[in-house]
């Protein structure tokens, strides 16, 4: 599969806009990932073919924060992960996209 990639790593000055983002194989999205989340404030996000999203930002705690929007109901689900969890919980997450955005954006609240 196929995701559109969009990020900002401050350390390196690298940008892309989510209004026009990269195309990335399943196989190169963690270490990009891994790539562009080096300080406080940079961020990484994935679009999939069917236009799900997943968000990561590294926040001032040094934790990553690992979002999944869900716009058609105004809500976003997260997690906090360290940054040695980022390969393993990104890969994971990969596997189950559909069905975890599916969770996210079908089930009432308090029940995910």
């Amino acid at each position: 599969m196929t995701y559109q990639a969009f990020y900002t790593c401050h350390s390196t000055d690298d940008r892309v806009n989510s209004e026009s983002p990269i195309d990335l194989d399943r196989n190169s999205v963690v270490n990009v990932a891994q790539q562009i989340l080096r300080d406080p404030s940079d961020f990484f996000g994935l679009i999939d073919t069917d236009g799900k999203t997943l968000q990561f930002y590294y926040e001032e705690s040094g934790k990553i924060l690992m979002e999944m929007p869900c716009p058609e109901r105004r809500v976003s689900l997260g997690r906090h992960i360290s940054i040695t969890d980022l390969g393993p919980r990104c890969s994971r997450f990969l596997s189950g996209f559909h069905r975890i955005h599916w969770l996210v954006c079908h089930l009432p609240h308090g029940e995910c």
